[in-house]
């Protein structure tokens, strides 16, 4: 399993589409179908519940589980990455307030 798998499976749980899943990542149809497959294989359960090609495409119990899982999981990997980027920069990044910016950091700050 990796992150991409998930990225596309949180994607198609929004989507309901593979087609546009792979649009916006610009990846083929079958590359979102394997990492279905794939992340189906990891947890050993069915994800999804494909009908007809004209019907919405929806998610099993075992799938609306995972959901959950794979949105914490992705902001997660996000954070990391930030942090990690941010820790090469070298430089402390703090997040306030307009007000307390203005007013009282640069009495702070000295």
């Amino acid at each position: 399993m990796n992150i991409n798998d998930l990225k596309y499976y949180v994607s198609l749980s929004t989507e309901k589409n593979f087609s546009r899943v792979a649009q916006d990542y610009s990846v083929s149809q079958p590359t979102i179908s394997a990492a279905i497959k794939r992340l189906e294989a990891a947890f050993g359960s069915q994800l999804l519940v494909r009908g007809n090609p004209h019907q919405a495409i929806t998610l099993t119990t075992a799938g609306e589980q995972l959901l959950v899982h794979a949105n914490e999981i992705s902001y997660h990997y996000r954070l990391a990455v930030r942090e990690i980027e941010n820790s090469y920069r070298q430089q402390l990044v703090i997040g306030m307030p307009p007000i307390i910016e203005t007013n009282y950091f640069p009495m702070v700050a000295k």
